[in-house]
């Protein structure tokens, strides 16, 4: 039988302060970030990094002076090497900081590994984070082919939003974590992409509009009422709407809110940063706010599901 591997793959999870100007860099040099001529992209690239570096850095010392993406990563890799058994080769790859494709790669050749397969840890597909880390490790895997003459079979995970194991392992997290759910406002927050995207034919907001009904009618009438609110956004440009801002607004003072962080599935920055702190000014007018971890290591489960349903 060929030597299977499998890639579990995020977009980067600066390990110190140090490395969050190399994340910054890789992440608006990518063009499907900015979408720019290669010279004008880099010029841009320098002034956003330029302007947005001690900020940047000031949010990863609020959670610990690193990325918590990195260590659920992980813990993640662990938890699926324990579930899925010796027979298949589990690692993990960033696509903004360590490891690169280039070293994954080359340690999928150490290992002999015949048949990979790519697995984005986002469920909704977008151009800015799915195809922008396949891309870049299919294009290396493919001059590295050519280059040493290695040549695994591969193959990819575009999305994984609809999996019933995955939302039945949300829904039961949600209900774990909040007790008396008919007293709450269930907000779904996903992160946001420009609009322009949208419009331009990247499906991640009709996934993430899919994903939210699959788990609303998955939970039924548990919870008072369900929202959609987008995260994240920067810049002066138009970004999908409402904004969680927008949304903790509409709700209003004096409700029972809980949020849970549709399009991750392990916490980062924007989950434990972003969801539980920075919005307290708001957050501090309910009568209660609650942040829903992510999967974290019970995608173990999901992973497992879905590789075994492709035959491995």
């Amino acid at each position: 039988m060929k030597k299977k591997g499998l890639v579990l793959l995020n977009m980067g999870a600066p390990k110190d302060l140090e490395e969050v100007e190399v994340f910054l860099k890789n992440m608006f040099n990518d063009p499907h970030i900015l979408p720019l001529p290669a010279p004008i992209r880099k010029m841009a690239a320098l002034a956003i990094v330029k302007k947005r570096l001690e900020s940047a850095k000031a949010n990863y010392e609020k959670v610990g002076g690193k990325s918590p993406l990195l260590e659920n990563t992980l813990k993640l890799v662990d938890k699926v090497k324990e579930s899925i058994g010796d027979e298949i080769y589990v690692t993990y790859g960033m696509r903004y900081t360590p490891p690169f494709a280039k070293d994954v790669i080359r340690e999928l050749h150490r290992h002999d590994v015949e048949e990979v397969l790519f697995f984005p840890l986002y469920p909704h597909f977008s151009s800015t984070t799915t195809q922008s880390i396949l891309h870049e490790y299919i294009t290396y895997l493919t001059e590295y082919m050519r280059e040493i003459g290695y040549s695994p079979k591969a193959d990819y995970i575009e999305s994984f939003y609809s999996n019933p194991t995955f939302n039945n392992l949300i829904v039961e997290t949600i209900l774990e974590n909040v007790k008396d759910p008919k007293e709450y406002e269930l907000i779904f927050s996903a992160h946001s992409i420009p609009q322009k995207m949208v419009d331009q034919g990247d499906p991640y907001l009709d996934q993430v509009k899919e994903h939210f009904d699959i788990l609303t009618q998955l939970l039924g009438d548990k919870f008072n009422s369900y929202h959609l609110a987008f995260q994240s956004r920067v810049g002066p440009v138009k970004w999908l709407e409402p904004s969680l801002e927008e949304k903790f607004k509409e709700i209003g003072e004096g409700k029972k809110v809980v949020v849970y962080p549709i399009s991750f599935v392990l916490d980062n920055l924007e989950t434990v940063g972003e969801l539980q702190h920075d919005y307290q000014e708001l957050t501090g007018k309910f009568k209660d706010y609650k942040v829903i971890s992510c999967l974290n290591e019970k995608m173990a489960k999901v992973i497992e599901d879905i590789v075994r349903s492709r035959g491995w």
